[in-house]
């Protein structure tokens, strides 16, 4: 089980009243004008997919496989986890849509996906790139490794954050930056951990880059 001697990035914000959470099966957003906090974030991911729309505001989703009340013991049909998704990509759209002028043309959206031995949903990556192209904005994909909660060796797994500061933001996968942006001068993308080929309130504008990178939150 995971264990730290220091608060995770999402917690230690949290905890100082500066995050605004965005739960399971919700949509959020961090507007400019919002002078108490300053980051927005989900956690317990685990399966789920976070997507983030960064602006001069913040959107983060919180989407489940499945939708809210579907039954442990009657499988679902076939579609009822992409049309959940679907239905959760047009809550973020509307909220993108009503605050448009706080999301510029060099806004940046990114799908975070988890990994199960290898494997990813990769129904739900194809909608997220499509519905974000429709709305002329590049998609970037992060990975995440899905765990069992008693093999996990990370505190932070499964906590994602976007933390801003004066014109600077930066996008946080398991407390690990992939993408911080300086408003005067655009995105910079941390490396990442591993190759595709491996096992495994408000913020500002970051630039659209083509195509749909691939980074990991940690590698297996």
């Amino acid at each position: 089980m995971a264990s730290s001697s220091a608060p995770t990035k999402f917690t230690a914000l949290s905890t100082a009243g500066k995050l605004l959470e965005v739960n399971m099966n919700d949509v959020g957003i961090l507007l400019p004008q919002d002078r108490v906090r300053t980051s927005i974030g989900t956690q317990r991911l685990n399966g789920c997919t976070a997507i983030v729309v960064l602006g001069q505001a913040i959107i983060i989703a919180h989407i489940a496989p499945l939708p809210p009340g579907s039954s442990t013991t009657r499988p679902p049909s076939v579609t009822a986890g992409d049309r959940h998704f679907n239905q959760m990509m047009d809550d973020v759209q509307t909220l993108l849509m009503i605050n448009r002028a706080y999301f510029p043309p060099r806004t940046t959206a990114w799908g975070i996906f988890g990994k199960f031995e290898g494997s990813s949903m990769k129904e739900k990556e194809d909608i997220t790139t499509q519905r974000f192209a429709a709305l002329g904005l590049t998609s970037r994909h992060i990975y995440y490794n899905v765990q069992l909660a008693q093999t996990r060796t990370k505190a932070a797994a499964g906590e994602v954050a976007v933390v801003r500061n004066d014109q600077v933001a930066a996008l946080y996968v398991e407390d690990e930056v992939k993408m911080t942006v300086d408003f005067t001068k655009g995105v910079t993308q941390a490396p990442a951990v591993a190759s595709s080929s491996a096992s495994g309130g408000t913020s500002s504008t970051a630039s659209s880059a083509a195509g749909n990178d691939e980074y990991w939150a940690y590698s297996t």
